[in-house]
Formats: C-alpha cells, sequence, structure tokens
C-alpha cells in the first residue's frame, strides 16, 4: 500500500473518531458546569409527623433551599430513608431548575431512579445528562416545558404559598404529605398545595436501600 493511501486512512480513521471525543468532552464538561451557583450555606432538612385536624401528616422542614447540587445531595442524604423526603427532594430540584436550568436538571436526575431513569449515553438533550444518568427524554421535556409555563409551580408545593400571595414561600419551608398507599414495590405519597383542589401523587421506590422518585407526572401539571 502506497504511503498517500496510508495517510488517507489514517485521516479517515482520525475523522471519525472525532465526534466521539468532541461527545465525551461535552459530557465531562457538563457535569462540570455550575452557572455560578453559589454553593452557600448546609441546609438542616428534617422529617416530622403532626397531628392536622386528627389526622397524621408528614412535614418536611428545611431551614433553607439548596441551590448547589453539592448542597442538594446533602439534603437529599439527610432525607432519602423515607418516600416522602425522596418526593420533597424532586420538587426542590424543579425549584432549582426554575433559577439554575443546568444546575436543576442535575438535580433532578439525582432525585429519581427506576423507570425514571436511563443510561446517560441515551439521551439526546446534553443537559440531561449527569453521573453516568439521566431522565426519560419525554419527561425530561414534559418538566421543562411545565416548568416554564407554570413559573411558580415548584413554590406551589410549599406550605403557605399560595395564588393570593403569588406563591411566595418563606423560611422555614415546609412540604406537607397527608396521606399515603404502601404496595410492595413502590409507596405513593400526596402532597399538599394550594395550587390545585386536590393532594397531588409521587411515587417513590427504594433504590440500593434509599428512596428515589419514579413517577411524577401528577405535580407536573398546572396550578390555579
Amino acid at each position: 500500500m502506497s504511503n498517500d493511501l496510508i495517510t488517507n486512512q489514517k485521516m479517515k480513521n482520525l475523522l471519525l473518531f472525532i465526534p466521539i471525543l468532541l461527545a465525551l468532552f461535552a459530557c465531562e464538561a457538563l457535569e462540570g458546569v455550575r452557572e455560578n451557583v453559589p454553593l452557600g450555606e448546609a441546609v438542616t432538612a428534617t422529617l416530622s409527623t403532626e397531628n392536622q385536624s386528627g389526622a397524621d401528616v408528614v412535614v418536611i422542614t428545611l431551614d433553607k433551599l439548596p441551590y448547589h447540587i453539592q448542597r442538594f445531595k446533602e439534603t437529599q442524604a439527610q432525607l432519602e430513608n423515607s418516600p416522602e423526603g425522596a418526593a420533597a427532594m424532586f420538587l426542590l430540584a424543579m425549584h432549582i431548575y426554575r433559577q439554575y436550568p443546568i444546575e436543576g436538571s442535575k438535580a433532578l436526575i439525582t432525585a429519581c431512579g427506576g423507570a425514571a431513569t436511563k443510561d446517560a449515553s441515551q439521551a439526546s438533550n446534553p443537559t440531561n445528562r449527569f453521573e453516568g444518568r439521566a431522565l426519560l427524554d419525554v419527561e425530561y421535556a414534559r418538566i421543562v416545558e411545565q416548568i416554564e409555563r407554570y413559573p411558580n409551580l415548584a413554590n406551589a408545593y410549599f406550605k403557605g404559598a399560595t395564588p393570593a400571595n403569588g406563591y411566595i414561600a418563606s423560611q422555614p419551608f415546609k412540604i406537607e404529605f397527608p396521606s399515603k398507599q404502601v404496595s410492595e414495590s413502590s409507596t405513593k405519597v400526596f402532597v399538599r398545595t394550594a395550587g390545585a383542589a386536590s393532594n397531588r401523587p409521587i411515587r417513590a421506590i427504594q433504590v440500593n436501600g434509599k428512596w428515589r422518585v419514579e413517577e411524577y407526572s401528577s405535580v407536573l401539571s398546572g396550578i390555579q
């Protein structure tokens, strides 16, 4: 084979390999993007049960909100031993997305598990990739669409945030879960919101002993 043919073949191989390298670098770069999100102070998150009108209500309370993915994971570690905690983390991820879309995408992926996620290599949107995992493409697109359509959607799940006050939430931030349905493989918890006439379900499962959200479509519905 002539030197020219060898050189041409090497160039073709290189050209085929460049897109792969660019894709790998893009994924690594994305995971390093922070959107200048401040680390902020550590968050204290607690789960308690309150008797309200004769019924037990699970209440997640946070002294402040996490925005940086590091603080989000630290908060998750405090709540991931309950399905209500997992549901609260998904709602917090929606809140983060509203202000910091890339950091919020990481939080949404981190909050989910099971059938709600897939390998990052299968995601069509590069922002829907974090630590080797991604949300289902159609679900990720719907989350983005609904948050953009209803800017107050995430805030509507905090206690005290109402249509009358423009869904403004105040410290301490509380999310209430008045009821749940337990099955053999998952637990469906119902979150209270002033933005709808009834409580909305979120289904959580255990992944390696920790609770993650697997189905959340109802909390993406519009609000008053």
